[in-house]
């Protein structure tokens, strides 16, 4: 195999590596915007849970007056 050819398909090959990075890099993008808004999420649902626990107790203070 001469040399040009060998350059040439090395350079397929550093293309289709980098292709597949990139590829790699937008999907771990996804799956990190995707985890950002299940924390959020996560965060709004334990928010409201004390929010309900401190009114339930604030309405079993008044209770017992």
């Amino acid at each position: 195999m001469s040399v040009r050819n060998k350059l040439t398909e090395m350079s397929k090959i550093f293309k289709d590596v980098i292709d597949e990075y990139e590829s790699l890099k937008e999907e771990n993008k996804i799956l990190h915007d995707k985890l950002s808004i299940k924390e959020a999420e996560q965060e709004e649902e334990a928010l409201l849970i004390c929010n309900l626990y401190e009114r339930l107790e604030a309405l079993e203070l008044n209770k017992s007056n």
